[in-house]
Parts: C-alpha cells; sequence; structure tokens
C-alpha cells in the first residue's frame, strides 16, 4: 500500500504497520469565542484492514449519498435533517472495528508550567494511541496529519520528538518504529475524513458536558457502539510537565528546541526535508 504525501512523494507501507490518522477540532490557542478547546483524534487501523475497514467502505458510502467516491465529506457540512446519510454514517461507525482515539482540552482545562494545549494534547494522544495498540499486533507506526499552514510546524516539532517503546517479556523497554507524514487535504484521503468525523464526535461531547446536554448520537455511534478497547478519548482537565514521565520527555525535547532560537528554515525547505525522510 502507497500514500501520496504533501511533499509529492509515495510513501510505502508495510503491512504490518500500524496508521494513525489525525485531525484537530478548535485552535490551538483557545481562541475560538464559542468553542474554546482544542483537540486532536482520529482512527487507528493496521495497513492490512485498512482498504476493507475504511477506505472501501467509506468511499461506498459516499458513492450511495454523494453520488461520487471522490467527494469531500466533511463533519460540519453534513445537513442532520438528512436521515438517509446520518443513518448510513452511525452503521459505518457501528460496523467497522477499527480504533478511535481522541484528546482534548477547554477553557476551563488547568494547565501548569507553561504547558501549551497542543502539547498537553499531542502527550495525551500518545497515551490513547497506546491503550488502543495494546490491542494491535504491529511492527511500527506511522502517523499522518492533514496538512495545516497554521500547525504543521507546531506537530513537527512535538511528534518529531516523540519516541514510543514497547514493553517486552523480560521488563526491557524496544523502541517503536515510527514516522509522522502530513497528507494533502485536496486528495481526500478516507482515513483522515473519518479522523475528522471522530474529532467533530469528541468537540461535541465536550461542549455538551459543559452545558449538561446528554452524549449524542454521533458519540455514541463513534465511541460506545463497538469493543471498548478500541476506542479511548478524554477530555483533559489538568495537565502538568513531569520530567520522569517518558511521553512528556518529547516535550521536554521540542521546548529545548524552541529555546534554541527560532526554526529560519523556510516552508519549502521544511517539506524538502520530510521528503528525505520518507525517500
Amino acid at each position: 500500500m502507497e500514500l501520496l504525501l504533501d511533499t509529492g512523494a509515495t510513501l510505502a507501507l508495510e503491512p504490518t504497520a500500524v496508521l494513525v490518522f489525525v485531525d484537530e477540532t478548535g485552535h490551538e490557542e483557545l481562541t475560538q469565542p464559542r468553542y474554546p478547546l482544542f483537540g486532536l483524534g482520529g482512527c487507528v487501523v493496521r495497513v492490512a484492514e485498512y482498504r476493507s475497514l475504511i477506505w472501501e467502505p467509506w468511499r461506498a458510502l459516499k458513492r450511495q449519498h454523494l453520488s461520487d467516491a471522490d467527494a469531500a465529506l466533511h463533519a460540519n457540512e453534513v445537513d442532520p435533517s438528512d436521515r438517509a446519510l446520518m443513518e448510513s454514517l452511525g452503521a459505518f461507525f457501528k460496523a467497522q472495528p477499527f480504533g478511535r482515539i481522541a484528546s482534548i482540552v477547554s477553557d476551563r482545562t488547568s494547565l501548569v508550567g507553561q504547558l501549551r494545549p497542543y502539547d498537553a494534547v499531542g502527550v495525551s494522544l500518545a497515551a490513547r494511541f497506546a491503550a488502543v495498540a495494546n490491542w494491535i499486533r504491529f511492527t511500527r507506526v506511522d502517523w499522518f496529519f492533514e496538512s495545516s499552514d497554521r500547525t504543521d510546524a507546531i506537530a513537527e516539532q512535538l511528534f518529531g520528538h516523540l519516541e514510543l517503546k514497547d514493553r517486552l517479556p523480560g521488563g526491557t523497554d524496544q523502541d517503536i518504529p515510527s514516522g509522522w507524514h502530513f497528507l494533502p487535504k485536496r486528495l481526500r484521503e478516507p482515513g483522515l475524513e473519518v479522523a475528522d468525523f471522530i474529532m467533530h464526535a469528541a468537540g461535541r461531547r465536550v461542549r455538551d458536558r459543559a452545558s449538561g446536554k446528554k452524549a449524542g448520537l454521533d458519540y455514541c455511534a463513534v465511541f460506545e457502539s463497538g469493543d471498548p478497547r478500541m476506542a479511548s478519548w478524554i477530555e483533559i482537565t489538568r495537565a502538568r510537565l513531569q520530567k520522569r514521565n517518558p511521553l512528556m520527555a518529547a516535550v521536554h525535547r521540542a521546548r529545548k528546541a524552541r529555546l534554541r532560537g527560532p526554526n529560519k528554515k523556510s516552508k519549502r525547505k521544511r517539506r524538502a526535508a520530510r521528503k528525505r525522510r520518507t525517500r
């Protein structure tokens, strides 16, 4: 299996690798007046099952309701009165046993120690991934983010320093080979579109909680309809830097990189560097 990256390069994926398609909701500085929150999350699936669990059924859903498998489908553009589409979306998430993860902070979250919202969410997302990945057999992990002029550099800064480890039977830790990549929005990759719906449901749940409302049907379909081991999400109420936390080490390394001074590479040079890593 291959995926086209935002650099124009094609990435060949191992059948035993696991894919994590990540989308965001809200603004990383919590500056949206109506919805002061920020979250990252999406779907987790092995390369070997991606086409059967996500790619093919998602495109079939779009072909049925949009008359075009290549049409764009975004959660915030779905008409809730379109019952046929809403029922098909619910059926898709209930039927397909892929992982769903999400982490969200809001203006109610206490961030201690100059911790950025993106840092707290990113590290928490890695923990959510670990909870789901515990039930999946894989040899490496590849993270895919939708290209964004606003957050590409932040994602690169944090996830570029993130190290995941597997605890072996003897008690020793083994590094998990991993990579992080950006996908162009124009390709309408099903994994990213599914991630968009997952984050829409998680973000709406946070807003509903704040106003005392019950969980919506979309949230129930996404996070509560299948194997509970394959769904992990959290609304973070308090987060602080912990140097002994191995996941937080990525935040410390990213912070040191920021303190060394601004990255003077142009966007074109950053993309060239990412392209070289994928070869």
